[in-house]
């Protein structure tokens, strides 16, 4: 929960509770007494103006019936005499009577007041009510005549009333006083308030500062007690309830919460001494596991080893009889002879790269098979490419990592069908093309889906097929392993001649 009102006051955040309180309750007191007696002064100016108005009103209607005569005879020294009685009156600032056709007859003005502020005092009142520019003060406008007005500015106070006779205007009394009177009752209430504000905020203080203990109590109690708890870890504690009241509910979630966090604590240390049990079998098992580990792996390192060995002499002894064969050429002198001997050394270095590259590897259950391709297609283009033609070689393949039972036939594959090419397919021609290929059909439908779908493709631009051969079913030793070695992959293959030959080979490795 957020507490808004004490970000926004910083110096009640960091006090103690019980000078917070004080202080609120200081605050909100002084804020009510404050607006109560701002309204009252306000209520008292207000209603005091009014007072003031109907006074002066009073004594204009009575100057006003005193002057009938004078006026109606127009006798300025029995109105002057009356006028002069306003001496009686020590605020009253100037007094004036005029006639009905809005002369001057006569006028009284106090020693100290300027005749001129009396003209301009008039001036303004007749400029603020017809809203004209008016000059001459000795005469009135006519319009003026018939109707009450007052006027408050400067601290005076002047205000028109018109005497009637028999419901006839025979004449106007002027009258202006000062406000001295209004600013002397404003500067004593002021005095007398802030008195009695003084006298009630000390009252306030003394009560709040006694009645306050029934709250802070509880609260400083609930307070050292929380920190004795935090102190000591010691949640058995619960607090005495003072009272029924919020405070006492407070105590009651205090005590229900300090329950809680025993009952937890309790389960937690037994938890603690469950896990410690189970941790040190753990570390018991740990050992026993690591120990098991250890043998396992110079287990596997010795097998390593063994199969490193093992694939070091498959693949010396498959150079052995590739050597053997080589030696066997140099004294063979029939081309057919010459051929199948050839085949056979290629045929046996074939399989003896995949063991020397597994001889290689880290991992011998699985070969690089774009590697193998490389350094495979590297020895048959040395052995059966004519220097003379410019024969170029194309590989697309994904990186993909074949097991021995896989890498041996594609391997054969390539062997027989690229010596194929680069003996038969380009005999009338100086250049040409020969693209192996391999690549994964994603999203193939297979039963198990955890088998990958491959297709292989070899294939040149050469001559073509001969007619006879096709359909692939021909006797010759060379397509017979093509077929041998397809069925091995358990896969289907499939050749088509269109501007040479491209033989299609699909197989699913698990």
């Amino acid at each position: 929960m957020k507490m808004g009102i004490f970000n926004k006051m910083p110096g009640l955040s960091n006090i103690s509770f019980k000078r917070k309180l004080i202080s609120l309750v200081l605050m909100v007191s002084g804020l009510s007494l404050l607006m109560a007696f701002v309204a009252f002064l306000t209520y008292d100016r207000i209603h005091y103006r009014r007072q003031l108005v109907r006074d002066l009103e009073i004594l204009a209607e009575m100057i006003g019936s005193n002057c009938t005569a004078s006026l109606l005879f127009n006798i300025p020294s029995d109105a002057e005499e009356i006028v002069s009685a306003l001496k009686a009156h020590p605020s009253i600032r100037s007094g004036k009577i005029y006639t009905a056709d809005g002369s001057q007859l006569t006028s009284y003005r106090r020693s100290d007041v300027d005749s001129l502020q009396s003209k301009q005092m008039i001036q303004k009142t007749v400029e603020h009510y017809l809203n004209i520019t008016y000059i001459e003060s000795n005469r009135l406008p006519h319009t003026l005549l018939s109707r009450k007005y007052h006027l408050f500015l400067e601290n005076r106070l002047a205000l028109f009333h018109p005497v009637v006779l028999d419901n006839e205007l025979i004449g106007m009394v002027y009258l202006e006083t000062d406000l001295t009177a209004i600013e002397e009752r404003f500067q004593n209430s002021i005095t007398a308030m802030a008195a009695v504000m003084l006298i009630s905020f000390l009252v306030i203080y003394l009560l709040t500062a006694k009645l306050q203990y029934f709250i802070t109590k509880p609260i400083s109690y609930l307070s050292l007690l929380a920190k004795r708890v935090s102190t000591e870890r010691d949640y058995s504690i619960r607090a005495d309830k003072f009272s029924k009241d919020e405070i006492g509910l407070l105590i009651e979630s205090f005590n229900d919460m300090l329950s809680q966090i025993e009952y937890r604590d309790n389960t937690i240390q037994e938890t603690s001494v469950q896990l410690e049990k189970q941790t040190e079998k753990l570390k018991n098992e740990l050992k026993k596991r690591r120990k098991v580990e250890k043998e396992i792996k110079r287990s596997l390192d010795e097998k390593n080893i063994l199969l490193q060995e093992i694939h070091h002499r498959v693949k010396n002894n498959l150079q052995i009889i590739s050597s053997l064969l080589k030696l066997q050429l140099r004294h063979i002198d029939d081309p057919d002879t010459m051929t199948l001997f050839q085949d056979c050394h290629n045929r046996v270095h074939t399989m003896a790269l995949i063991h020397e590259q597994l001889y290689r590897s880290e991992d011998f259950s699985n070969i690089d098979f774009q590697e193998y391709v490389l350094s495979l297609t590297k020895h048959l283009f040395y052995i059966y490419n004519n220097p003379t033609k410019k024969i170029k070689l194309e590989i697309e393949m994904e990186k993909a990592h074949l097991d021995l039972n896989t890498a041996i036939p594609c391997g054969l594959l390539i062997t027989e069908l690229v010596s194929n090419s680069l003996k038969y397919a380009f005999i009338d021609r100086d250049q040409g093309k020969i693209k192996i290929s391999l690549a994964r059909v994603n999203g193939a439908p297979t039963e198990d889906l955890n088998k990958k779908k491959y297709i292989f493709t070899i294939q040149d631009d050469g001559v073509g097929l001969p007619s006879d051969i096709e359909s692939l079913s021909t006797e010759s030793l060379g397509l017979k392993l093509v077929n041998a070695l397809v069925r091995q992959l358990r896969g289907e293959i499939s050749v088509e001649i269109n501007g040479g030959t491209i033989f299609t080979i699909e197989f699913i490795i698990e």
